[in-house]
């Protein structure tokens, strides 16, 4: 879950490069119980409290719960 002083807040998901510099694939975007953005756009800007669903190598995955928390920019 996105916490309130992750750098991923405002962003969209190209603007993250979760993708490009990662490697890591975002599924969809739980905004809340229900809401699910499946292929969600490249344009879909990140918000605080979402839930991103992601693939990828286990140390990459971590890097992201990272920058989901707030921990790395």
């Amino acid at each position: 879950m996105v916490q309130e002083r992750s750098g991923l807040i405002g962003l969209t998901r190209e603007e993250c490069g979760i993708g490009m510099d990662l490697g890591v694939i975002i599924v969809p975007i739980r905004q809340r119980p229900g809401d699910s953005r499946f292929n969600s756009a490249f344009r879909s800007t990140v918000k605080m409290h979402d839930t991103l669903i992601a693939l990828g190598e286990q140390s990459k995955l971590r890097e992201v719960e990272e920058m989901a928390r707030g921990r790395i920019s």
